[in-house]
């Protein structure tokens, strides 16, 4: 059975990597340079985590996957690249069955 790329998994692995690899202070920013919109800059101190998926929120699949080929390109991450790389297949495995 093919596996799907739900948006849930795909929203968690961009928000982990960002909180693994960001310090709080500047996630806010980091967030606007990859290309999410501005949140309320004092809760990223509460949780990084927490605050990139909110401001992930409502993003369908095609958005968040140009966002995590961005985190990608500032660093190495197996999961967020093995999500981006389940998307690349489906997009391609239903393109060749039109």
């Amino acid at each position: 059975m093919d596996r799907v790329l739900k948006p849930e998994p795909l929203r968690q692995a961009i928000a982990g990597s960002i909180a693994a690899n960001v310090k709080a202070y500047n996630v806010p920013t980091f967030c606007r340079q990859v290309g999410l919109p501005a949140g309320e800059d004092d809760s990223a101190w509460n949780s990084k985590s927490v605050y990139v998926t909110g401001l992930l929120q409502g993003w369908e699949l095609p958005a968040m996957l140009e966002v995590a080929h961005r985190v990608l390109a500032q660093w190495d991450d197996e999961q967020l690249q093995e999500l981006v790389a389940m998307a690349g297949a489906a997009v391609c495995a239903v393109t060749s069955r039109t």
